[in-house]
């Protein structure tokens, strides 16, 4: 049984805007392998590519360094899969789920997205991975009922979130008021604790 399931490839999607990839004209070609450093180089202002994407779709719409391209491309491509039937005779769709694995400051708007969707996107944040994904599970783990932040948490997390995305006081309080929308309806968030494998 164990080795039925693990031969069983998982297929992960990565869609991206193309003018934020590190070194992407070394993707361009038709039916060509080229190497790809996945190392971010810490002064650049571009991201590499997860590998931990099996297949990527790239978004270009012409500009560079600037993210945004990819969110409505995405949300169709979601829908779309969500529409296909699973099962005829009852008529059940594809169930989807926002994966939240690290991720820059749009992947909390659009968190805000699925979750004000109709019906709502439930969504799963893996903490440990960085960046938008630990802001996110630390701020709901703080997140009292009725969306009460502890004392002082709130600077806290306005500051990780400067720190983090290298962001003005102005940026850092919309990203941290757009959080709390999110807390809203913190019963459709579930945070997962990614633990590194150290046994290989």
């Amino acid at each position: 049984e164990h080795a039925s399931r693990s031969s069983r490839k998982i297929c992960t999607i990565g869609i991206a805007p193309w003018g934020v990839i590190e070194n992407r004209n070394d993707l361009i070609g038709r039916d060509v392998v080229a190497p790809y450093q996945t190392l971010l180089n810490p002064l650049s202002k571009l991201n590499v590519l997860n590998n931990l994407h099996s297949h990527f779709i790239l978004v270009d719409d012409g500009t560079v360094g600037k993210y945004g391209a990819e969110v409505n491309l995405r949300r169709q491509l979601e829908k779309t899969i969500n529409l296909q039937r699973i099962h005829a005779r009852i008529g059940q769709g594809v169930p989807v789920v926002a994966l939240i694995f690290e991720g820059g400051p749009n992947v909390i708007l659009t968190i805000l997205e699925y979750l004000k969707e109709s019906p709502p996107v439930p969504v799963v944040v893996c903490e440990g991975t960085g960046r938008a994904a630990d802001i996110l599970a630390y701020v709901y783990k703080q997140t009292e009922e009725g969306g009460i932040l502890p004392e002082g948490a709130e600077c806290e997390i306005i500051s990780t979130i400067r720190k983090t995305f290298n962001f003005s006081q102005p940026q850092a309080l919309r990203l941290f008021h757009t959080l709390m929308k999110c807390m809203k309806n913190k019963e459709l968030i579930t945070v997962f604790h990614i633990v590194p494998d150290n046994h290989q």
